[in-house]
């Protein structure tokens, strides 16, 4: 059985990718030989009586994947396969909306046996402090701004939990929309700036053209 791809992170530290490959997969474009050619899987669910896909993107020129998340006047993408949302292309939902979604259709996926578990090459800095572990995560998309999602562990437990996922786009620094969790950008705000200031210090960030990013 063929299977589709979506990654998931795990708490303690282990990142995985789940490809998640549907039986036909589409060739979308390119010729073997001369330009990398993309295939595509699609997963199609209904939340809220509302139709959506998941798609997964793979191109084996350059060995890079992503999932879109695609519904009526809706399309977002999951650049790094780690089940989050990253970036609304089409529509006006919310990432915090598109992430529900998101999530509903991947449980749908699990359900169906259909995930493959691959290691992930993803960058990000892990900075930790006061039972708490913090994580940035750069994007540079090619024809749009960078941006940064910031994950905040709560490890005071004996099994750690995701807290929130808060956004900085343009990642100049500012958080600017929550993804994940019950809190405000605000609240946030000190946590990050600590973390950011802690990549730049061990020189694992760097600013580049008014953003902070992690290094690639």
């Amino acid at each position: 059985m063929e299977k589709m791809d979506v990654t998931c992170s795990r708490l303690q530290g282990q990142w995985t990718v789940f490809m998640v490959f549907l039986l036909g997969v589409l060739l979308l474009a390119g010729c073997a030989g001369v330009k990398p050619n993309p295939s595509a899987s699609k997963f199609e669910f209904t939340y809220q009586n509302q139709p959506y896909q998941i798609r997964s993107v793979f191109s084996d020129g350059n060995g890079e994947s992503y999932n879109e998340l695609v519904g009526e006047n809706l399309l977002a993408v999951d650049f790094n396969q780690d089940r989050v949302i990253d970036r609304i292309l089409k529509g006006e939902a919310t990432l915090a909306d598109a992430q529900t979604a998101y999530e509903f259709g991947l449980e749908k996926v699990g359900e169906e046996n259909k995930l493959k578990e691959k290691q992930s090459s993803e960058k990000h800095f892990t900075y930790e402090s006061s039972g708490f572990q913090y994580e940035i995560s750069s994007f540079r998309p090619a024809n749009a701004s960078p941006f940064n999602e910031f994950k905040i562990i709560d490890k005071r437990q004996v099994l750690p939990s995701l807290s929130a996922i808060v956004v900085d786009q343009g990642a100049d620094g500012t958080l600017d929309e929550v993804l994940k969790g019950d809190v405000l950008p605000g609240d946030m705000q000190s946590r990050y700036s600590e973390a950011v200031e802690a990549g730049l210090k061990k020189n694992a960030m760097v600013r580049e053209d008014g953003a902070v990013l992690v290094k690639k």
